[in-house]
């Protein structure tokens, strides 16, 4: 069985040749540090499977609630 992330990839490089898309462009929402620059792994396996221009938008960053090292205050 195909796991899921897989099934995503595959079908928007499908979708893109069936419909012969000029391009694809994608978001990704990043994570803390470096992995913030960093394409998912969604975007990642687009990029190296589809032979057509990709594009991979950053998404905004939500800012963050509380501070690395700080406590969360509970009632």
């Amino acid at each position: 069985m195909e796991e899921p992330g897989h099934r995503v990839w595959r079908t928007i490089v499908e979708t893109a040749d069936e419909r012969d898309a000029t391009m694809i462009v994608l978001g990704h929402r990043g994570g803390p540090g470096l992995r913030t620059s960093l394409p998912g792994s969604v975007s990642r396996a687009v990029v190296a499977h589809c032979e057509r221009p990709v594009v991979v938008v950053p998404c905004e960053r939500e800012p963050r609630r509380y501070r690395r090292g700080s406590t969360v205050k509970t009632k």
